[in-house]
């Protein structure tokens, strides 16, 4: 009799977990059909912030990029784990800075969580810039400025460097960083108000770069961090199997008047000295100085140059307004190469009865520009 009694309740129990089971599946079943979620969605690897999630990050990083995609003001992630609100960031943070063309949705959003038995139900409620037909229209405007912008930089037979080095150039000179003591407008920090308005803030231009690059195969990731005591963002660009470290905004100055490359292609140990990381990702490694600006340019100065051979072919290989170039080992004294820029009458100084040259200068770079 107690045999029987035992296995009537052992099968009881059974049969009331299957029960909860089948009844919790069905429930899972129902909330995704009913909501039409998706959820067979493809990353590629070359989102790279979206390959340091845990995976329940990456079903509500996929939740939310199906959801922006379709213009949707509400992303419900159906997940088998408990989902947290730090797991909520870090997957909408790693979205946003993945996806740099979506320029219309606010960086602010409602969180709502439900927890079932056996799966958990996540409610973002997103916010959009404009309705969707404005949000198509500005999408139209984006694509049409960065073909123009490649059609009129972009030249046959150029290598990757000479498109990195191209676009840059094009976004410092026509593009303003937008300067406000107030709150500084969302759009300045899109790749609209770069592109579009031609006036934003270091997200909005590291986007654009990023954005740009990307069109032209060219792997580019917008990095977030602090530069010079304040909220930074740059882009770190792979070129042949190297990462290096890229500031368009900090290599801009005098509004776009002229260029300079402080900033282009630096080791994480050069940018370091004035921008600090966040810990947030982890970002790849850049050591390698091979397409540093300066050096793959040869546009150094070291102790092996002769000086009057070198500061002679430098000019030949400058624009006519600014002279930049890398002071490598402090073999020559600036006042030296100053002196045989006059004497080779740089810029026309020498000429004009100017006798006095300005420069200015970061680290071991410098920078002369014509002052006339």
């Amino acid at each position: 009799m107690k045999k029987f009694i035992v296995v009537t309740i052992s099968c009881l129990i059974v049969i009331v977990g299957v029960y909860l089971i089948s009844t919790t599946t069905l429930l899972k079943d129902l909330y995704v059909k009913m909501y039409d979620i998706e959820t067979d969605v493809y990353v590629t690897d070359d989102n790279i912030y979206f390959t340091q999630l845990s995976n329940v990050e990456k079903e509500i990083y996929k939740g939310i990029m199906i959801a922006v995609e379709n213009l949707e003001e509400e992303a419900i992630i159906i997940t088998d784990s408990n989902v947290d609100f730090n797991n909520v960031n870090r997957a909408y943070t790693a979205y946003f800075l993945d996806n740099e063309d979506v320029f219309f949705v606010l960086n602010e959003y409602d969180v709502s969580m439900t927890n079932f038995r056996s799966f958990h139900k996540t409610n973002i409620d997103l916010q959009y810039t404009n309705n969707k037909e404005h949000i198509e229209k500005q999408k139209q405007k984006i694509e049409l400025k960065v073909n123009e912008v490649i059609s009129e930089v972009i030249k046959d037979g150029m290598s990757d460097f000479e498109k990195e080095v191209a676009v840059h150039d094009y976004l410092v000179s026509h593009v303003a960083y937008y300067n406000c003591d107030n709150d500084i407008p969302f759009e300045k920090h899109t790749v609209y108000g770069a592109l579009i308005e031609r006036e934003a803030v270091c997200d909005g231009i590291s986007k654009a770069f990023q954005l740009i690059l990307k069109k032209l195969n060219i792997r580019t990731i917008t990095v977030t961090g602090v530069a010079d005591g304040m909220s930074h963002a740059w882009n770190k660009v792979k070129l042949e199997n190297n990462w290096y470290n890229v500031d368009v905004t900090s290599d801009s100055t005098d509004d776009g008047k002229y260029v300079n490359h402080i900033y282009f292609n630096l080791t994480d140990e050069k940018i370091s000295k004035t921008h600090t990381v966040d810990n947030l990702f982890i970002k790849p490694i850049a050591n390698s100085e091979k397409y540093n600006y300066y050096e793959y340019m040869d546009y150094t100065l070291s102790s092996g140059d002769l000086l009057r051979t070198k500061v002679y072919n430098l000019i030949q290989t400058t624009n006519g307004d600014v002279l930049e170039f890398r002071l490598k080992d402090n073999y020559y004294d600036i006042q030296d190469i100053v002196s045989k820029l006059f004497e080779l009458n740089f810029n026309n100084y020498k000429s004009s009865g100017i006798s006095s040259m300005k420069y200015f200068y970061q680290d071991d770079i410098y920078i002369f520009k014509k002052e006339i």
